[in-house]
């Protein structure tokens, strides 16, 4: 039996697909009985809500939008509507709003214990581009002077056990699209042509060469090839690979660039998600002791996964980690997670508020 469940139903039921939140902020309001700050943007819905008092902080960080649920005839269930099941199946229940229930369950009972700040900061711009949500939202809190030791973000960091992995860096994303030309023709006469494709044997053989002596944690992937023309009887002008970079130091995609160059007409270069680190201490402490105590799990920091909000919030917080459920079916049709592995969680951040937030420090 679920602690608050009629909270988890109701956020689960509601179609939040990016960017819209569609009464999931709403629904936290009425859970906590309090009023949150707006810090709203177009069709965003950002809100802060803030209790307790003391000179420490700690905010948790959630977004309340969900990626679209894919062909519905695919799922088990329809994934906006709440069926007591075990596991779970609903669009967003691991990321993140799983994670989101569990924090607002753990904390209303500790409330009056509390001799520390809570802030929980919610977004429904984090699936999509992200640039009306806590990007937006962080440099508005800086104006405020708004100042937090500790950031908790929920999204999905375990991989076998909730409380097995934690993060507290994250790799940045680098996309290049690097553009071969030949000249265009019929392929009934290839001598009056050129195809491109005659250097894609130097491109995948340069690619597949670095790509082998890349440092730990840094990797890079083939996401699209096209070219200038689908016409069968056509030789194109032009063929285009699209590479996604992985990375920590940026020197990686610098050479990159210069390693395609010589072969490339040109290189177009789309800058994405920075890499972030957090080196925090007291929190990370924390935690691991509150997983130990409910889970009895070792927890172990990890650098895998892609980005999250977490890269934007050093400005406002001293310490930033994210931990929340298992991450195998985030984003997946039928996504799930098992009742034991949301009352784990709520009971991890139940402990680390006890902890953390409701003793002199």
């Amino acid at each position: 039996m679920l602690h608050d469940e009629t909270l988890l139903n109701n956020l689960l039921s509601k179609p939040s697909v990016t960017p819209h939140d569609k009464g999931c902020i709403d629904t936290i309001e009425s859970f906590f009985s309090q009023k949150a700050t707006y810090l709203h943007k177009g069709n965003t819905h950002n809100a802060l809500l803030s209790f307790g008092d003391g000179k420490q902080s700690l905010i948790f960080v959630g977004h309340t939008d969900v990626v679209p649920p894919g062909p519905l005839t695919k799922w088990h269930k329809d994934p906006f509507i709440y069926e007591q099941s075990d596991p779970i199946i609903a669009r967003g229940v691991v990321d993140m709003k799983g994670a989101i229930w569990a924090f607002c369950s753990a904390l209303l009972p500790q409330i009056p214990d509390l001799t520390h700040k809570v802030h929980i900061l919610l977004t429904s711009d984090e699936e999509g581009d992200g640039k009306d949500g806590i990007a937006y939202v962080v440099p508005k809190l800086l104006e405020q002077g708004f100042h937090t030791n500790y950031a908790l973000v929920g999204e999905p960091t375990s991989i076998n056990s909730v409380g097995d992995c934690f993060k507290h860096e994250r790799r940045g994303s680098y996309t290049l699209e690097v553009v071969l030309e030949g000249k265009q023709g019929h392929t009934a006469y290839p001598k009056n042509a050129w195809a491109p494709s005659q250097m894609i044997h130097d491109f995948f053989e340069k690619f597949l060469a670095y790509k082998a002596t890349l440092p730990k944690d840094h990797d890079a992937s083939l996401y699209n090839i096209t070219s200038s023309t689908h016409t069968s009887n056509i030789i194109p002008n032009s063929i285009h690979i699209g590479v996604n970079i992985r990375y920590f130091d940026i020197a990686v995609v610098k050479e990159f660039h210069e390693l395609f160059s010589p072969i490339a007409i040109k290189v177009i270069h789309s800058p994405g998600a920075e890499p972030y680190q957090s080196n925090p201490k007291v929190l990370k402490q924390t935690l691991i002791q509150s997983i130990d105590h409910i889970a009895a799990i070792n927890a172990k920091p990890s650098r895998l996964g892609g980005t999250s909000d977490a890269r934007f919030l050093s400005p406002i917080a001293d310490e930033i980690i994210e931990f929340g459920l298992r991450s195998e079916f985030a984003h997946h049709i039928n996504e799930q997670a098992s009742i034991k592995e949301l009352s784990t969680l709520r009971e991890i951040y139940y402990h680390l508020i006890k902890t953390l937030l409701c003793k002199k420090n």
